[in-house]
């Protein structure tokens, strides 16, 4: 899909005129403004997971990326499947569980949940009060956050969504955005790049690449996030890597 310019040249701060229903074939949206009491929507995005650079083609799970909205209320999580290379999955893989509620300038969690393995799951809850938002990790520690901060899981769909809207921020050259973990929050720079070809299982897109090179606590690393403006509310591919340099790479298949 070729990414259309923004009818106007103010900052987008409207919400996709359309919502993605029937994801699980096509990640394509019905009518339905995302912050509307009236919202509402499943979807479930499909992607293969590789070792390494998928062109490699060094798959070792699938990884569904599942997301309910209905009054002004969201759930994001994930469900993966195993397969082969057991031990290399596991070792950067975990679930993850989002949920919070949607408004026009997009999702603002305030519970965020991951589980490594067999792992005890860890949670961070998300608190507001008045103009002013914290973290509570671990129901010990508390810190103030920005009030568009994102947890690990809920910055994949935001990003997606300021995509799908053609918003503004997506046509500077950097976004910043605060990411919250379980155990702390940081903020991560990512460079925007448009107009970038991937083959994708469905064929090439012409796409958004989101990166940062702050991939991973802090250290060496790096997150890419491909977008389109066609209306999808998920990205379709998800690059991470590691500060040791190893790669899950994900991309979003074609059924």
């Amino acid at each position: 899909h070729a990414p259309a310019d923004h009818p106007s040249g103010e900052a987008s701060s409207e919400a996709p005129e359309e919502l993605a229903a029937d994801a699980a074939s096509s990640a394509r949206a019905q009518p339905a403004p995302l912050g509307s009491p009236s919202a509402k929507a499943q979807g479930r995005w499909r992607y293969r997971v590789h070792y390494g650079d998928h062109q490699a083609g060094n798959q070792v799970a699938t990884l569904d990326y599942v997301l309910e909205i209905e009054a002004g209320r969201y759930r994001l999580y994930t469900e993966g499947q195993a397969m082969g290379l057991l031990s290399l999955f596991y070792r950067g893989f975990f679930r993850q569980n989002s949920v919070g509620t949607v408004t026009r300038n997009g999702f603002s969690p305030e519970r965020y949940e991951e589980r490594r393995g067999e792992r005890t799951p860890r949670t961070v809850l998300i608190e507001s009060s008045g103009d002013t938002r914290s973290a509570l990790y671990d129901g010990v520690r508390r810190e103030p956050i920005s009030p568009s901060a994102q947890d690990r899981l809920s910055i994949v769909a935001q990003l997606a969504w300021l995509s799908a809207a053609r918003s503004e921020q997506l046509r500077a050259a950097a976004i910043e955005i605060e990411l919250i973990s379980v155990s702390g929050s940081r903020p991560l720079r990512f460079a925007v790049t448009r107009d970038l070809m991937l083959e994708t299982p469905s064929g090439p897109r012409q796409l958004i690449r989101l990166r940062s090179e702050d991939g991973d606590g802090g250290q060496s690393g790096s997150l890419e996030i491909w977008l389109s403006e066609s209306g999808e509310l998920m990205p379709y591919r998800i690059r991470i890597e590691d500060r040791s340099g190893q790669v899950l790479d994900q991309v979003l298949a074609s059924d």
